[in-house]
């Protein structure tokens, strides 16, 4: 079984503009890149970041910016480093 990476996700955001959920928990593979592509790109109403070993507080800051219409952010067990936020 292989592992979804930044990639697929990639992809995914630019065939599904109208993508309102992203869940990414355990997607340890998933960095910054993915993130913030599907940020600008989609309408993302709903991300799970939980258990994350590659995003940093630059993926919040571009749902921040990008996801006016995001109503759920869930960042289980994740570390950040507290400097933008």
């Amino acid at each position: 079984m292989s592992a979804i990476t930044d990639a697929a996700i990639i992809e995914v955001a630019n065939l599904c503009p109208h993508l309102q959920t992203l869940n990414l928990d355990y997607a340890k593979l998933i960095t910054d890149r993915a993130v913030i592509h599907a940020a600008e790109h989609c309408d993302l109403k709903s991300v799970d970041l939980s258990n994350q070993g590659g995003i940093t507080d630059e993926s919040i800051l571009a749902l921040a910016k990008n996801c006016p219409n995001l109503k759920l952010l869930k960042v289980d067990s994740w570390e950040s480093d507290d400097t933008h936020i």
